[in-house]
């Protein structure tokens, strides 16, 4: 009898002993946790002509007002026009402007995004196949007089600093021509497109 019970108290003890581990073990758990916050800036695609760098270069023809090159609209500056009058061979007028980006994302010349061309009416109608051979006319970059061309990048601004593209636009007329092909009785006017397509890089 002695035995038995003895049997019953070390049975309560051990169920004693192993709940007082089980208490212990929960008494050192650890819970780790991972709390972050994440900000994301929205991207801006700013992509224009900056109306400040248009500078015509020395020795162009005079061109006064609105005549003279200019951005013409000072809220999505994305155009600029020019209207001078070539009077003798050798005048000419030339002058820079910047494609600038002021954006979180790159610019890429688009895939057949270079367009230039030469109309004789003022709607953009009656196209040129070919430039007179008394008239000179192209857009280059300004600083090495290269070929814009599809694929070429406008990088996105950095340290909060727009990042540009000098374009250079030149018409002149010739004084390096036979004569002969010039007919005094008859004024040309010509109207000239140059449009470059920039999408995200």
């Amino acid at each position: 009898m002695k035995n038995k019970s003895k049997k019953k108290r070390s049975l309560k003890y051990l169920l004693v002993l192993l709940l007082l581990i089980s208490v212990g073990y929960a008494a050192i758990a650890t819970t780790l946790k991972i709390n972050g916050t994440a900000t994301v800036k929205s991207s801006k695609w700013d992509v224009y002509w900056e109306p400040t760098s248009v500078s015509v270069t020395q020795g162009s023809v005079t061109a006064t007002g609105d005549d003279a090159a200019h951005v013409t609209n000072n809220t999505t500056k994305d155009e600029v026009a020019f209207n001078v009058a070539l009077d003798e061979p050798g005048d000419f007028y030339e002058f820079t402007v910047d494609a600038t980006n002021n954006g979180s994302l790159d610019a890429v010349i688009a895939e057949n995004g270079v367009v230039k061309k030469v109309y004789t009416d003022a709607e953009h109608t009656q196209e040129l196949s070919n430039l007179p051979e008394y008239l000179e006319y192209e857009v280059v970059y300004a600083e090495n007089d290269g070929t814009i061309a599809p694929g070429q990048t406008l990088a996105k601004k950095s340290n909060n600093t727009p990042t540009t593209k000098t374009y250079k636009v030149r018409v002149k007329y010739r004084d390096d021509i036979d004569k002969s092909v010039l007919n005094e009785s008859t004024n040309q006017t010509l109207y000239f497109v140059f449009n470059v397509n920039y999408v995200q890089g």
